[in-house]
């Protein structure tokens, strides 16, 4: 469930547990790091559990997400929530967040300065949650959260990919749910449907084991 999104000058908290994490959210709707802080929509930090075992990371808001303040809560979050349940994943017991914070103009891809400004506060929500496994939604994510390079198909290939700056968090990547979206018509897309689909619960198996 989203906390309050209100900011705070109080920096006498600790550095774990719901607190920190409170005071994290207060501090990305004071952040204007980058132009993206002048979007007009909501700050859009999390949803999901603060211990979650699996975290899923997207690339940034959309306008419904900008409007809520809520990550995947549009069309690409309802074809998310219709997937994770066809793939017995219980999306509440996920956190799910965006490498970017504010929704980029006209729904375009974050640019690198804007993802390297909203690095620190992912990687504070990965130190925060501890999750045993990152699933990455989208080309941008994977290649921000692994720094690394190369086009989604062989970003795909790789078994091996893990958190920049956490070895011990591997990343499983997936497509992400708008690109799904698009390719609904498409020849070929029950494939990309079923190997989304893989994924995900391979992503949920590692991360209880």
């Amino acid at each position: 469930m989203q906390v309050n999104q209100r900011g705070s000058d109080d920096r006498r908290v600790s550095t774990q547990g719901p607190q920190a994490h409170e005071f994290l959210v207060a501090e990305v709707f004071q952040c204007n790091a980058c132009r993206l802080c002048l979007s007009g929509g909501l700050r859009v930090v999390y949803r999901g559990l603060l211990d979650a075992k699996l975290m899923l990371v997207g690339e940034a808001p959309g306008e419904i997400e900008a409007q809520r303040g809520v990550p995947f809560v549009g069309l690409s979050g309802r074809l998310l929530s219709r997937i994770m349940a066809h793939a017995e994943v219980p999306e509440d017991r996920l956190y799910i967040t965006n490498m970017v914070k504010c929704q980029p103009p006209a729904n375009r891809d974050p640019t690198d300065d804007e993802l390297r400004s909203c690095r620190s506060f992912l990687q504070r929500q990965l130190a925060l949650v501890k999750p045993k496994v990152v699933l990455a939604a989208g080309r941008a994510a994977t290649m921000a959260l692994t720094a690394t390079r190369g086009p989604m198909n062989v970003l795909l290939e790789q078994d091996d990919l893990c958190c920049y700056g956490d070895k011990n968090i591997p990343v499983v990547p997936m497509y992400h749910p708008a690109y799904l979206l698009r390719r609904l018509k498409e020849p070929g897309a029950r494939e990309v449907f079923r190997d989304t689909l893989t994924r995900i619960k391979l992503a949920w198996q590692k991360a209880n084991e």
